[in-house]
């Protein structure tokens, strides 16, 4: 039972699982990791056409302010400003969003095997305990989980765990109990 509910937590299947055991992800694992990639790359291309956007208000707003006043030093620091330096910033940023190649990362299937044991992070500048979400460890991996998660995985009990690694963070992506603790 208690595996069940883990495949219901982590949203894979036994097919997911000896996939993994093969030492690749499954279809359906590589398939969600795709999708992943495609939603960075279309906030890739909104966030690129926001930056010209904001590269153009700049340019306008200096636009606006040469036609609109007749001090000449406000003419020229916002022509230099806004009219120059705001439209290269922002457009470059743009046109680089817009132009590269967007996310087509390479994911490594990882496995860690061991203990599981359950802790607070502790925060190292104050010394306090980060309320928001557990550290799940298994053997010397850990793995951010939300303040609600459920603990399926028996501290002590031996666990395989299949993950990837993404922005510095790792991902389970299918866990197995191996033996409970003694």
């Amino acid at each position: 039972m208690q595996d069940r509910k883990l495949e219901d937590y982590f949203k894979f299947e036994e097919a997911d699982l000896q996939a993994n055991r093969e030492g690749h992800f499954s279809t359906k694992q590589m398939d969600m990791l795709a999708a992943m990639d495609s939603s960075d790359n279309i906030r890739r291309k909104i966030s690129g056409v926001g930056s010209l956007i904001v590269a153009l208000a700049g340019l306008g707003g200096a636009i606006w302010v040469f036609v609109s006043t007749e001090d000449w030093i406000s003419k020229i620091m916002m022509g230099i400003g806004f009219g120059i330096f705001w439209p290269l910033v922002w457009g470059g940023i743009g046109i680089y969003l817009l132009r590269s190649p967007g996310s087509k990362r390479k994911y490594k299937l990882g496995q860690a095997q061991g203990p599981v044991s359950y802790t607070r992070h502790i925060n190292k500048r104050t010394g306090v305990k980060v309320i928001g979400y557990w550290l799940l460890h298994v053997a010397t991996m850990r793995f951010y989980m939300p303040e609600g998660f459920p603990k399926l995985m028996s501290a002590g009990d031996e666990y395989q765990v299949f993950y990837y690694t993404r922005d510095g963070l790792s991902k389970i992506v299918s866990v197995e109990r191996i033996t409970p603790a003694a």
